[in-house]
């Protein structure tokens, strides 16, 4: 009897940048699939990694210029590539998102100018009053 080697874990030996198990919970999220194989994890991870290495590369072409790879950068890649024609749905929520959040910025940004003019102004009538008491 030959003794056998103790198994690497086939995860390991592809040296895969996701994380096994959350991979694992997103293909057991689906009622229909069973036990999961560690091979299949493993090309599902390296698959991820390969699909992000695309939309990445595909992104920064349209980017070079700033150097700054942002979520519209992305959007842009998404829409302009048939690629990623799956994607446009998740873009649009995002870019919906963005311009909510921008929205809320400014109106934020709106709202702590008046206050400080209206902190300002007010300061400025008490200072005002003070004088006016003292020169009674």
């Amino acid at each position: 009897m030959s003794k056998r080697e103790p198994r690497k874990s086939t995860i390991k030996k592809f040296k895969t940048k996701f994380p096994a198990s959350k991979i694992k919970k997103i293909m057991h999220s689906n009622e229909e699939i069973g036990k999961v194989s560690n091979i299949s994890i493993a090309l599902v991870s390296i698959s991820a990694e390969l699909f992000l290495k695309d939309l990445i590369e595909n992104s920064t072409t349209t980017v070079k210029e700033r150097k700054i790879l942002n979520v519209d950068s992305l959007i842009n890649c998404i829409e302009t590539n048939q690629n990623f024609d799956f994607l446009i749905p998740i873009a649009k929520k995002f870019r919906k998102k963005q311009l909510n959040s921008q929205k809320e910025k400014e109106k934020e940004k709106q709202n702590n100018k008046r206050r400080k003019t209206n902190n300002h102004n007010s300061s400025k009538q008490n200072s005002n009053s003070v004088t006016k008491e003292k020169k009674n």
